[in-house]
């Protein structure tokens, strides 16, 4: 693994990260690509909307720049999740809306459990930090 990847993966974004939802490492980049997923599944938009609608989701908790979002959202397209379309009207520079493939609305459930599973392993390890030792 390269240097940039290993600093990608070491802060949760990129490298190494598996689809939607699994794998990749701790932290908010972790989480990126489900909470998009989430954003779209309430509806369509542009890079605007979905990071508004990013931001409404998590209280704030994601909110990555613009770059990143684009990014997550090009991931999201090549395994076949999400797709952009090309709009411009009048005058207007050209924007990409984005939205779910019917494959990334079936995927959703999946997701869904994936991230389920995070948050019972999250708990696990939580409870061994908090504890003295004694958890089973």
């Amino acid at each position: 693994m390269g240097a940039n990847a290993g600093d990608a993966a070491r802060r949760g974004k990129g490298g190494g990260r598996g689809p939607a939802g699994g794998g990749g490492g701790i932290g908010r980049g972790a989480l990126l690509e489900p909470a998009l997923v989430a954003a779209l599944r309430l509806a369509d938009g542009t890079l605007d909307q979905v990071a508004e609608r990013l931001a409404a989701l998590t209280n704030g908790a994601l909110s990555p720049d613009g770059s990143e979002i684009v990014g997550a959202l090009q991931s999201l397209e090549r395994q076949g999740i999400a797709v952009s379309v090309r709009t411009q009207e009048g005058d207007a520079p050209v924007s990409r809306t984005w939205r779910l493939t019917a494959e990334g609305r079936v995927r959703t459930l999946a997701i869904a459990e994936r991230l389920h599973e995070r948050a019972r392993l999250t708990e696990r390890i939580a409870a061994v930090l908090e504890s003295r030792g004694d958890v089973r």
